[in-house]
């Protein structure tokens, strides 16, 4: 929360004492309302997952599988494919904001992160992933006149597409490690846990 020189507190949002009449925006106090509220979706989704789905409180299992965060057709993809929508969007405005007054290697680490996790709500929603993994592995068999699961008896996307997904997470890793203020490293890492 940010304090006027008054000691009281800046509104969520605001325009009425904005002289030029714009809507003023307290940043910190919405990034940490909406972390909140997230942090409160993931958490209510585990206890649905842990009460509908594992405890097995609800009647049927086709009725159990939209609750159960193991199956991609659940509301654990509805959440986690919207945070990562949400953190690419925001990871935009950053970019938006940034655009031009900082270093071109600035910018490129906002748009990889940008790209990156709106790649991954799609991806999640689509099975993308597995979808191209599956489509390399058949690719390499017939080229190879060999099938893989003689020697990577598991999914092709962990063979084909898992290795980019760790580059670029190690890539993220680094840049934001330069780019945030450190008292914020902390939260990269439980992030990235």
């Amino acid at each position: 929360m940010v304090e006027e020189q008054t000691g009281e507190s800046e509104p969520l949002l605001g325009g009425a004492g904005n002289p030029d009449g714009a809507m003023l925006v307290n940043g910190d106090q919405w990034a940490r309302r909406i972390v909140l509220a997230l942090l409160a979706l993931v958490l209510v989704t585990a206890a649905l997952d842990y009460f509908y789905a594992f405890l097995e409180l609800l009647p049927g299992h086709i009725l159990r599988r939209s609750f159960n965060v193991a199956y991609e057709e659940s509301l654990g993809t509805w959440v986690s494919t919207n945070i990562a929508l949400f953190v690419g969007l925001a990871s935009a405005g950053v970019l938006a904001a940034s655009w031009r007054r900082r270093p071109t290697s600035v910018q490129v680490g906002w748009t990889v992160i940008t790209l990156f996790f709106l790649f991954i709500s799609f991806d999640d929603t689509a099975k993308f992933h597995e979808r191209m993994g599956t489509t390399f592995r058949l690719k390499f068999e017939t080229l190879t006149d060999s099938a893989i699961d003689t020697w990577f008896p598991s999914w092709g996307w962990q063979l084909f597409v898992a290795p980019v997904f760790a580059l670029v997470g190690v890539y993220l890793l680094y840049f934001l490690w330069k780019e945030i203020a450190p008292n914020l490293r902390k939260w990269v890492l439980i992030g990235f846990g």
